[in-house]
């Protein structure tokens, strides 16, 4: 299989996340570029000679080609990072201190003592913290989808 162009399928190599950043984004960014690197590389080289066959240059093949492809990819590494955020409990329950400002996954921990469960607390706020990710879901389903069923059909 002939190799591709760096400029398509190779993730940043030396350059990490920037000094300060906190360990999650670090992970997001990482687990995104392992996603979109093997999406990338999943897709036909024919598809990038074609377009150079028609004359585009490389950033035309880029944008009018390869970055359409990559919208139900960018959908789910949006909804993975999202759902990585909004359920992260470790973390917020590390920093922050002050009970007003905790995180939802925090403050569900109070409903959960040693000797006791108030379940109808915890499964309403469970089903609460629930919402926007499922709301998030709804509005990106159609590009979720498309990537899903995207390698399904031999053409």
């Amino acid at each position: 299989m002939p190799s591709r162009g760096a400029a398509f399928t190779e993730p940043s190599r030396g350059r990490g996340p920037a000094p300060g950043t906190p360990l999650e984004t670090r992970l997001v960014r990482n687990d995104a570029q392992v996603q979109e690197a093997a999406f990338l590389r999943s897709i036909p080289i024919e598809l990038e000679e074609s377009a150079r066959i028609d004359g585009a240059s490389t950033w035309q093949t880029f944008w009018k080609l390869i970055f359409p492809l990559l919208a139900p990819m960018s959908a789910t590494v949006g909804i993975f990072a999202f759902l990585y955020a909004w359920n992260d409990f470790m973390l917020p329950s590390l920093i922050i201190s002050d009970p007003a400002m905790q995180t939802l996954p925090v403050r569900q921990n109070l409903f959960q003592t040693q000797f006791s469960n108030n379940y109808n607390v915890s499964f309403a706020s469970y089903l609460m913290a629930m919402a926007p990710a499922i709301l998030a879901y709804l509005f990106t389903q159609r590009w979720v989808m498309e990537g899903v069923t995207q390698g399904a059909v031999k053409g």
